[in-house]
C-alpha cells in the first residue's frame, strides 16, 4: 500500500460488480484498492486489523444490509470532524 493513496475497500456480492470497481479504479492516480469483500462479515474481520478510507458498499449483502454495515463501521470507529458519509443507491 502505497503511503499517501487514499485506501478502498469495495463490498458486494456480485462478483462482475467487484471486478468491474476494482478496473475501473485500478488505475486511478491516488487511489489504491485496499480490499474487496463479498460480505458484510468479510469486511469487518479486514476493517479489524487494516484502515480504508473509503467503503464503497452495495445495499443488499447476503449477511445484512449495507445501511447496517455502514452505521456498524461508523460507530466502531467514528470519523474525523471533516469526513464526510454519503449514500448512493445503485441501480442494479
Amino acid at each position: 500500500m502505497s503511503g499517501n493513496a487514499i485506501q478502498i475497500a469495495i463490498v458486494d456480492d456480485h462478483p462482475l460488480i467487484l471486478e468491474g470497481l476494482q478496473k475501473l479504479l485500478a488505475n486511478t492516480p491516488g487511489m489504491e484498492i485496499a480490499g474487496c469483500f463479498g460480505n458484510a462479515a468479510e469486511c469487518l474481520a479486514f476493517l479489524q486489523a487494516h484502515h480504508a478510507d473509503i467503503l464503497l458498499l452495495d445495499i443488499g449483502l447476503p449477511d445484512t444490509s449495507g445501511l447496517d454495515l455502514c452505521r456498524e463501521v461508523q460507530s466502531a470507529s467514528p470519523p474525523p470532524a471533516s469526513s464526510h458519509s454519503a449514500i448512493i443507491p445503485s441501480a442494479a
